[in-house]
């Protein structure tokens, strides 16, 4: 009866000590991992679900870069999603002095030749006064205005292509730094996809079809949460968050 007295206390010794052992730091395997807390789980290489109904597709979801995959490909991947109200990024950007000055300046240069025009045809009209066709010197001062409506037309569309010029090369210079801040906002905040996106709600400005279908097209989601506009921060890392 000792001796099972006996065997018996050191089994219980022995299960105490493994217990004891086995919570022991020193008996843990060596993991970078941090421990789980009681309401997660894992760490664990991989995670494989069941197809409900039956149970004869499983998708196996494992951890490539930081991303949620579902698959071998790079394309098998979870994105983190967010929209940009272009329009109005690039409304503000192109009312700063940067561009605005620049317009003027072009705008200023035109009055002025509008102006040399407008003087030269009061000039004539000064000069021949009020006549009609029966006026010997008519034929002389209808080529003489004749020559100043012709210089003008060549003048408007040589400014029409100098106010194009300079309307394309300031949109392609405003979209390029409107890129540039949405790439360090999407850095700072972790988005992968950046979308382009008016907002639902806002009233189309437009009287015409084309127009109408243009805002149409700009909006890209029909339904979005409000978590995923990046716009006031897109803004602020403009600089012109407070501008009109």
């Amino acid at each position: 009866m000792r001796t099972l007295d006996r065997l018996l206390a050191l089994t219980a010794l022995a299960v105490a000590s493994f217990a004891l052992l086995a919570r022991s730091p020193l008996a843990a395997p060596a993991s970078a991992d941090p421990a789980p807390s009681a309401d997660e789980l894992g760490p664990a290489d991989a995670l494989v679900l069941l197809e409900t109904k039956d149970r004869k597709d499983s998708l196996r979801l494992t951890n490539a870069g930081g991303r949620l995959s579902f698959g071998d490909r790079a394309t098998d991947r979870v994105w983190s999603v967010g929209a940009v109200d272009v329009e109005t990024c690039m409304k503000r950007l192109l009312a700063t002095s940067e561009f605005a000055d620049r317009r003027k300046e072009v705008e200023d240069e035109a009055r002025k030749q509008e102006e040399q025009f407008r003087a030269q045809m009061q000039e004539i009209e000064a000069k021949y006064g009020n006549i009609g066709p029966d006026d010997p010197k008519f034929p002389e001062a209808q080529r003489e205005a004749n020559a100043v409506f012709e210089g003008m037309r060549r003048w408007r569309e040589g400014q029409g292509r100098i106010v194009g010029k300079l309307a394309a090369e300031q949109i392609e210079a405003a979209y390029r730094r409107l890129v540039e801040a949405v790439e360090v906002v999407s850095d700072r905040e972790k988005v992968d996809l950046v979308f382009r996106a008016l907002p639902t709600a806002r009233p189309f400005e437009t009287d015409t079809m084309e127009g109408a279908g243009v805002q149409v097209q700009g909006r890209t989601f029909l339904r979005s949460p409000e978590s995923i506009d990046l716009t006031a921060e897109v803004l602020k890392e403009l600089g012109v968050e407070d501008e009109g």
